[in-house]
C-alpha cells in the first residue's frame, strides 16, 4: 500500500534524498518550523533516518549545543 505523505513529509523527504545530511536549521529553511516533529512521523511511517545531535551554527552565528543532523537511510514508497 502506498504512503500518502502531507506537504511537510514531502519536503522534508525530497530534501533528506537530494542531501547527505539536513540539520534542524536546513529543515526550517524549507519553511517547516518543527522538524523533530516531522523526521519523527516518517520514521513512524516507515522511512529509516539515523539521528545524530552535534554543534552547529544558526543563520545569526549562534553556536548551539546539540542540534540534531538527520541521514536518509531507506525509504521506500510502495
Amino acid at each position: 500500500m502506498k504512503k500518502e505523505l502531507t506537504t511537510q513529509q514531502k519536503a522534508v523527504l525530497t530534501l533528506l534524498k537530494t542531501t547527505t545530511t539536513a540539520n534542524t536549521f536546513d529543515i526550517q529553511r524549507k519553511g517547516i518550523r518543527n522538524p523533530s516533529q516531522v523526521v519523527g512521523q516518517l520514521i513512524n511511517l516507515g522511512v529509516i533516518i539515523n539521528v545524530d545531535r552535534k554543534p552547529a551554527e544558526d543563520d545569526y552565528g549562534h553556536l548551539h549545543d546539540r542540534i540534531a543532523f538527520y541521514t536518509l537511510v531507506e525509504w521506500s514508497d510502495e
